[in-house]
């Protein structure tokens, strides 16, 4: 029974790890630009 509950609390931290590790590359709160954009000589940017 021990080992279950253990089993169960390591699942549930690596679950609750993985949710907060969706970009993982960059820091919270840094958002980068679209590299695929392009910006026109008038200043439109084209999008995808």
């Amino acid at each position: 029974m021990k080992n279950l509950k253990k089993i169960i609390g390591i699942v549930c931290l690596l679950h609750t790890l993985s949710v907060y590790a969706q970009n993982p590359i960059s820091f919270p709160g840094v958002y980068n630009a679209n590299p695929e954009a392009r910006v026109f000589s008038d200043g439109r940017i084209q999008r995808g």
